[in-house]
């Protein structure tokens, strides 16, 4: 029956008021009616008690048989009771009893207030003769100028309640009727405007869970249709605000998770606000399952911990370099503390933001084990040639074979500062060319590989070393020949310099859909695998003492490593101890940073 609360609501209240409005009503009706009714009575009695009056002036004489004929005709015909007393108490006529009967009437109540006041008087109580309660209205009576009397009319109160009880009736069932249909108009009309007040709730209750297509209906109140039209403005009017809104903040979300520096935000009570993906993946936590926890209690690190509360306490921009310990590796972060104030210059939290350095280390480790390996390198041959002169020039009785060897060592150490020199003008060029994009072409991988086994048979020959091709028929890649040409003979060289004699060194080539991979395997002496990440760092070695006694430069890996970078590819290495080492180089099939000629 009720569609909602705030229909039976609105329902109840309207019935409610119906309902006592009616009531009172009613009571204010019969009250009205009852007291209406006597009062017309009283009036009628007291036009017939003056109609009496002129009528017995009338007669000739003041006949006791006269007047009571009077009386009784009278009666019939207003059928009204009519007693007529002198002022001695004497009853000349009565329309139910005959005056002889009667006793004197001065006593009752009525004439005595009459004859006392000389005015017309009405009453209500018990009559004495007729054992029913009566409506008494008592009329003065003069003649020629003196009281003579008083005429009394009066009728049974009991047909004046009858009368009135009618009438109240007829208000009762109006009323119920009134009622009745008030209720049933009241169930409409509520429900007319509850209805539309019911579609406004839900189109708000819409709108709050995300619901912006959602459209009020239009009702036909008119005061409804304005309020629907307003809500229906203001939410088109939010809906746009907040689609801007929403863009604003999906941006700064975008722009707050895809940050490469680790963003922290912590409350007064150090408790984590904010976190980005960066900050959890630095500290290996799950940013969405530590918001509202301690920092403390989530990241255990008391360098980060303190600054945090150092910048809660002095309200300064704070900046420090930590050190993260994960597993056996190390990680540097630059940490920079920010007080976070609100618009009044409240202090409201931290912003932390973390910049992982630890690549900029690591640059600037590599940068001063380069300086100090150059500066090694170059030392060697240099203080072997300067040894050799000093001795030829202070040796001034030396034999020509002791000459000879010395000049064989400048030479041999002149050869090896220039090859060094030669390898790192080749890996600074490999470098500008890697950023200025390389040229490449399409080219017959088996002419490639037929170079380089022509380069490098002689070396293999000496060492008693065989070289073989193995690739199944005819392969074609994009790559720049003079780079791949220098870095698989620089591969091929390594593996022929740390094979045994009569071992053999094999090249090949895979293709798959997005790769071609060149292999060089060998069965030499293999590489531990310690040291294979750092492989092709220039200037490491694994072994330095045979490094330099084969005349290497510690700079082949790494001018292998940079001709693959350049071409968008990269290098692999799988070795193991006394077993070997198989060396690949991968070439995408498709190019982003390098110039095709066709």
């Amino acid at each position: 029956m009720f569609s909602s609360f705030l229909h039976r609501k609105f329902y109840f209240y309207y019935t409610l008021i119906i309902i006592g409005t009616s009531i009172v009503t009613t009571i204010i009706a019969i009250q009205t009616t009852q007291e209406f009714y006597y009062r017309e009575t009283i009036k009628r009695l007291s036009a017939e008690a003056s109609l009496i009056r002129e009528r017995v002036g009338l007669l000739s004489s003041y006949e006791l048989k006269e007047i009571d004929s009077l009386c009784k005709t009278l009666a019939e015909l207003t059928a009204t009771r009519i007693t007529i007393i002198t002022a001695s108490g004497i009853v000349l006529g009565d329309s139910v009893y005959s005056p002889q009967e009667m006793n004197k009437d001065t006593e009752r109540p009525e004439i005595q207030k009459a004859l006392s006041e000389n005015q017309l008087t009405s009453t209500v109580r018990l009559s004495d003769t007729m054992q029913t309660n009566m409506l008494y209205v008592v009329l003065p009576w003069w003649v020629e100028g003196q009281l003579y009397g008083v005429i009394r009319t009066s009728v049974k109160t009991q047909v004046i309640e009858e009368t009135i009880r009618s009438t109240q009736s007829l208000i009762f069932m109006g009323v119920i009727l009134v009622i009745l249909l008030a209720i049933v108009i009241s169930w409409r009309i509520s429900r007319r405007v509850t209805q539309p007040l019911e579609e406004m709730a839900k189109g708000v209750e819409l709108f709050t869970q995300g619901n912006y297509g959602y459209q009020i209906k239009v009702p036909l109140i008119h005061e409804l249709r304005l309020l629907s039209g307003s809500l229906n403005r203001m939410i088109e009017h939010i809906k746009q605000r907040f689609s801007g809104l929403y863009q604003r903040l999906d941006e700064q979300e975008s722009a707050f998770s895809s940050m490469l520096e680790g963003v922290f935000i912590i409350d007064l009570n150090e408790k984590i606000v904010r976190i980005n993906h960066a900050a959890g993946k630095m500290f290996d936590v799950n940013p969405q399952l530590i918001l509202g926890k301690l920092l403390e209690e989530t990241i255990r690190n008391e360098e980060l911990s303190n600054l945090v509360q150092e910048v809660l306490s002095t309200h300064q921009a704070i900046e420090k370099e930590i050190i993260l310990h994960r597993n056996v590796d190390e990680y540097y972060l630059q940490v920079h503390g920010t007080a976070l104030l609100d618009q009044k210059s409240g202090l409201i939290g931290v912003l932390v933001v973390l910049n992982d350095i630890t690549q900029l280390r690591r640059l600037e480790n590599i940068r001063k084990d380069f300086v100090a390996n150059v500066s090694h390198e170059l030392k060697t041959p240099i203080t072997s040639i300067k040894g050799a002169i000093e001795t030829l020039v202070d040796g001034d009785a030396m034999e020509q074979q002791d000459v000879d060897a010395f000049l064989r060592i400048i030479h041999r150490q002149s050869d090896r500062l220039h090859t060094i020199i030669e390898d790192l003008l080749t890996l600074a060029k490999i470098e500008q060319e890697e950023l200025e994009r390389i040229e490449v072409e399409l080219q017959d991988v088996n002419y490639l590989l037929s170079t380089v086994v022509q380069q490098c048979t002689p070396g293999a020959e000496m060492q008693e070393v065989s070289i073989e091709v193995n690739y199944e028929g005819s392969i074609y890649s994009k790559f720049n020949s003079r780079l791949m040409e220098q870095a698989l003979t620089n591969l091929t060289d390594n593996a022929i310099k740390y094979s045994n004699p009569g071992s053999r060194v094999q090249l090949s080539v895979h293709q798959t859909d997005t790769e071609t991979i060149f292999l060089v395997t060998d069965n030499g002496v293999g590489i531990a695998v310690e040291h294979l990440p750092r492989l092709f760092e220039r200037f490491y070695r694994v072994d330095k003492s045979r490094s330099r006694k084969i005349g290497g430069t510690g700079l082949g890996l790494a001018i292998v490593k940079h001709i693959a970078k350049a071409h968008d590819g990269y290098v692999t290495v799988d070795s193991q101890i006394y077993q070997g080492s198989c060396f690949r180089i991968h070439l995408p099939r498709r190019y982003r940073n390098t110039r095709s000629s066709q």
